[in-house]
């Protein structure tokens, strides 16, 4: 159970994480448009900014289970980011619990 509530606690963090980079592009949007940056900047950023969350999802979830020593591997229940959010769905109380104690 603690390595399951472990788990999911890291899947919502990931979650946060993303949530806030994601009002972060909408400040750079809102500053690239009132900047009067053209349509080709502003794609430039999004194209970049997706696959730097592309990356970090997949990078994340690659190095969660490269961490974990060969015996608990078998343990964990996602090898994907699909499988990991429907992991974390799956678990979403674990996860509700946690941060309403952490205040968060």
């Amino acid at each position: 159970m603690l390595l399951r509530a472990s788990h999911v606690i890291y899947l919502s963090s990931l979650v946060k994480s993303l949530e806030h980079l994601s009002y972060a592009r909408e400040i750079m949007l809102e500053h690239l448009l009132k900047t009067n940056k053209n349509s080709a900047q502003i794609s430039s950023f999004e194209i970049s900014f997706d696959e730097d969350v592309r990356l970090l999802k997949f990078r994340s979830i690659r190095a969660f289970i490269e961490c974990h020593p060969r015996f608990f591997q078998s343990m964990i229940e996602f090898d994907d980011w699909d499988s990991a959010m429907a992991h974390l769905q799956q678990n979403k109380e674990i996860a509700l619990k946690f941060w309403e104690k952490q205040g968060g």
